[in-house]
């Protein structure tokens, strides 16, 4: 009875070779479900451990304040949460280093300003087509007004501007004025009738409009 053939272990090469697929593997499946910006969040903070600065980074125009607040929300997403933990087991393999983290700093930059380039020639467009009309302005407007504080091409400044404008334009903020209405000469003062004999008075008396009827 011929012996059967005996099966070769692996090498120390190509074992290694098989963990390192079986790791590459694990790392697409997991940091895959990441957004870039969240991939450079987990990165950079997987890096440096200061969760705000990381976010900032990642969302440039963000203020500090905002981003301590967003920090917390993005650490309890279950697919951040597996990236951070699979990144500090497996570091070089997740992609935590400086030219990783630089590259894709800069294909974020430039999707960017793409976005943005692409944002404005829509816009113009749909000016030049249908005019300015008052739909128009308030729908963008809107835009910037109830734009996520995350949001790092629109400022909290932006923000409150556009937020008044659309107050404005919908009616909601009412001027306010004081008229007094005084109906004979005896409802005004001695200077209120100098002033008026003078000529000085312009139907207004100490900056209040009046009515004479």
């Amino acid at each position: 009875m011929a012996a059967s053939p005996k099966r070769k272990s692996p090498t120390p090469a190509s074992a290694a070779a098989q963990e390192k697929a079986k790791a590459q593997a694990e790392a697409d499946a997991i940091l895959n479900k990441l957004s870039d910006k969240e991939l450079l969040f987990a990165r950079i903070f997987s890096k440096t451990g200061v969760a705000y600065r990381a976010y900032m980074d990642a969302n440039p125009n963000v203020t500090k304040t905002s981003a301590m607040s967003a920090v917390t929300k993005i650490r309890q997403r279950p697919h951040v949460v597996a990236a951070l933990e699979f990144m500090q087991r497996e570091p070089v393999i997740s992609g935590v280093d400086d030219v990783h983290i630089a590259t894709l700093q800069d294909r974020i930059q430039r999707r960017s300003e793409m976005a943005l380039k692409n944002d404005s020639i829509t816009a113009l467009e749909r000016v030049m087509i249908e005019g300015v009309t008052r739909e128009g302005v308030i729908k963008e407007l809107a835009k910037i007004a109830f734009a996520p504080t995350s949001d790092e091409h629109v400022r909290v400044a932006d923000k409150r501007q556009a937020l008044g404008t659309l107050a404005q334009i919908m009616g909601m903020v009412v001027e306010q004025r004081h008229v007094r209405v005084v109906r004979s000469v005896e409802d005004l003062s001695e200077n209120e009738l100098k002033a008026i004999v003078n000529g000085a008075q312009q139907k207004t008396i100490n900056g209040n409009a009046v009515d004479i009827s």
